[in-house]
């Protein structure tokens, strides 16, 4: 519980409950510098000392450090913690009390990467947003670069810094980011969880691409419960890689990037693989042939496109 105080208190009571006694504590302690948590403990009998409450303090500082949480009750940057890690209600709080409107922050942008690339990557994209005169919050969370501002990609302008955020962020071998636009402090909330949820599936799946958005977040879900489920629909998507895995020319490997990976485009389908465009042209020809289906319309596209993830998300696990 934050509060503000101009020095720290110490207060013990002892109180008698169905003929036992316990102790009730409250002690108040800093944080990040300007800011005052407040510690409640209560012990059956027992009492606590205040040298044990002092080392209870220190140990939230030390854990409160290691999660990464920022805590200071007088930074901006407090409320990505307290929308994605604590409560709603007091970030709807904290925001009415700092007069940001919440449409400042209505675009999350989340960036996995190497830990060591974060601040490099954070410094880049904090330079776009100050040039384009761009309110934003930043905090690293559960080892990921967290962004809260108002990037609109379906406007020109806003479209044009996304597009300078993702260039930046493809400078960084093996980095990724998510980028999606909220209505309210509940969907940021529960489009972040989304996403940390099915981060691992993205991966697995959508190895070629750096950029996420809901639609991939809820395909990987999706997928994930093809895994794990059983009926009709999923013996019939599992059916189709059963008849390609065991094709020595991959068959499944060369449907997943020419569907997943690259559009259905045959071109870039051979560059991908490094292959010739014959080759991959052979290939998807007889895929055609063994499962005598035309996997190019729909609605057989999509089961492939579902089989082709569901054989990538075994294969990388």
């Amino acid at each position: 519980m934050p509060s503000l105080m101009a020095q720290r208190t110490f207060s013990v009571k002892s109180i008698m409950l169905q003929d036992k006694s316990f102790y009730l504590y409250r002690k108040e302690f800093p944080h990040a510098g300007n800011t005052w948590l407040t510690l409640y403990a209560s012990s059956n009998e027992n009492s606590i000392s205040e040298h044990k409450l002092d080392e209870i303090c220190a140990c939230t500082n030390f854990f409160s450090t290691l999660w990464g949480y920022t805590l200071d009750m007088q930074n901006y940057n407090t409320v990505i913690t307290l929308i994605l890690k604590s409560s709603r209600v007091i970030g709807e709080k904290f925001l009415e009390a700092s007069g940001v409107p919440f449409s400042k922050l209505s675009t999350i942008l989340v960036v996995e990467s190497e830990k060591d690339n974060l601040t490099d990557i954070l410094r880049q994209i904090e330079g776009i947003l100050k040039e384009s005169e761009r309110f934003y919050v930043k905090d690293i969370i559960d080892d990921r670069l967290v962004i809260l501002s108002s990037i609109m990609v379906s406007q020109k302008d806003d479209g044009i810094i996304a597009t300078e955020i993702e260039k930046c962020i493809n400078e960084y071998e093996g980095a990724l980011f998510f980028l999606e636009s909220s209505k309210n402090l509940t969907s940021m909330r529960k489009i972040y969880s989304d996403f940390c949820a099915n981060s691992a599936a993205m991966s697995k799946i959508f190895i070629h691409r750096k950029f996420r958005d809901m639609y991939d977040v809820i395909f990987s879900q999706e997928i994930t419960n093809l895994a794990i489920n059983r009926g009709n629909r999923n013996d019939q998507i599992k059916s189709i890689i059963e008849a390609l895995k065991d094709d020595s020319n991959n068959l499944m490997e060369t449907l997943a990037v020419y569907l997943i990976d690259c559009d259905s485009q045959l071109s870039t389908t051979a560059a991908t693989l490094f292959l010739h465009r014959n080759t991959v042209t052979y290939r998807l020809n007889k895929i055609k042939q063994i499962t005598n289906t035309d996997f190019t319309l729909m609605p057989a596209t999509y089961d492939f496109y579902l089989a082709a993830a569901l054989w990538r998300l075994n294969e990388n696990s």
